[in-house]
């Protein structure tokens, strides 16, 4: 079986797919390392801590780009003045980010040492956010190195943040400063030319519209925290952090394969964008399989929660519909399909609130578990049957 796993992985994975997957799968090791450090050196409460802050890491991680990533390989301009006009966009929007992630921090923070840590996780979100798009500025000119080195950065600033890090806001710096080294780093490979404000105006309305199905769509995801921080202890929000943390690394995959062949979803052939979504099927069954073992390991020998196993059996059973959702959700933006991919995020969202609240309610951390799988059940149907509602005529016809 692992040897069918591995072939079909190297049958789907070019050389710079690859890279752009090595360099995921580093950075969501560092996110399982980070949470081992933290439960390790300062305790489940502290992972908490971080969980909150991640909490708003996750919606920058969509809102920050406001849409460029999605948007930008439609445009018919220059690389170098996509760049410049991606650029501009982030700069402008950066004051009014951080002061609301202060006022985030504020709200939710039990005390000042808290609230410090908060803000400074919730700040490195701006810069994942600044780096998704220079990551799919990169995939535009086949550059994939970047994508590898910049996680790099940040798993020696947690190694070292692990080591010398005295207190939770010590190393929170040193997690900020090893994504700033790899944001310079993806950024630092461009060239910048410039563009009237006008055009860069009409790109950046262009790209909320692209951005609008991502918030929804991790909103309804992420109220189940949201819900946790204010229902549960710290221990048991940072338990279910965890298993996200874990069914995120499983959806990497998934998410890096579809993101390396957006420019094909977006000028390929109906054929084409068929054969993408039946490779990225069949490599949902391989990292369901993948993800049941290696989160039970995870949860006996490293984490040493065993209640985390039973809870991530759940979860992977669910992977298959968690790459169909993600799949056809770009498909959505990659024919232009904004309305409808922005109207099944709002059907997500108010289908993740009933669930969240009412098993959340009644079973706690469970119903958390409980309700984000059968909402990627859920959103797998519901995204592959509205796109299959779509005429086929029209997108074959579409013109970015």
């Amino acid at each position: 079986m692992i040897k069918r796993i591995t072939d079909l992985l190297k049958r789907m994975y070019e050389p710079g797919a690859a890279l752009l997957l090595a360099g995921r799968v580093i950075q969501l090791f560092n996110s399982l390392f980070v949470s081992l450090v933290i439960v390790r050196r300062f305790g489940l409460e502290t992972m908490g801590t971080f969980a909150v802050g991640f909490i708003a890491v996750a919606f920058l991680t969509a809102l920050a780009p406001m849409g460029l990533p999605s948007h930008l390989p439609h445009l018919h301009t220059s690389h170098s003045k996509l760049c410049y006009s991606a650029l501009v966009i982030h700069m402008s929007t950066l004051p009014a980010f951080v002061l609301l992630l202060y006022v985030y921090a504020s709200l939710e923070a039990h005390n000042p040492l808290e609230r410090m840590t908060i803000f400074i996780v919730t700040m490195s979100g701006l810069l994942i956010g600044f780096s998704n798009t220079g990551m799919m500025l990169s995939i535009m000119r086949r550059r994939f190195y970047p994508g590898l080195l910049g996680p790099i950065c940040e798993l020696a600033s947690i190694v070292v943040g692990g080591f010398m890090a005295r207190s939770s806001v010590g190393l929170a710096l040193f997690l900020l400063g090893g994504r700033f080294a790899g944001t310079l780093i993806v950024w630092g490979t461009f060239q910048f030319r410039r563009m009237s404000v006008y055009r860069i105006i009409c790109i950046a309305k262009r790209g909320v519209g692209y951005a609008m199905p991502d918030f929804f769509a991790l909103l309804s995801e992420q109220s189940a925290p949201l819900l946790l921080a204010g229902m549960v202890t710290r221990g048991e929000l940072g338990q279910f952090r965890l298993c996200q943390q874990m069914l995120t690394a499983a959806d990497t995959p998934g998410w890096t394969f579809v993101q390396s062949k957006y420019p094909d979803l977006v000028r390929g052939s109906l054929e084409m964008r068929e054969s993408i979504y039946s490779q990225t099927c069949n490599l949902g069954w391989a990292a369901a399989a993948i993800c049941l073992f290696t989160s039970a390991f995870l949860a006996y020998y490293v984490y040493r929660i065993p209640v985390l196993a039973g809870m991530m059996a759940i979860l992977s059973a669910t992977l298959v519909w968690r790459y169909k959702n993600n799949y056809f959700e770009q498909r959505f933006r990659a024919t232009g399909q904004l309305r409808m991919a922005t109207i099944l995020g709002l059907l997500k969202l108010g289908v993740s609130f009933i669930l969240f609240f009412f098993l959340i309610r009644a079973y706690g951390g469970w119903g958390a578990i409980l309700a984000l799988a059968a909402l990627s059940v859920i959103g797998g149907i519901a995204y592959q049957y509205a796109f299959r509602q779509l005429p086929r005529a029209a997108e074959a016809c579409y013109a970015p």
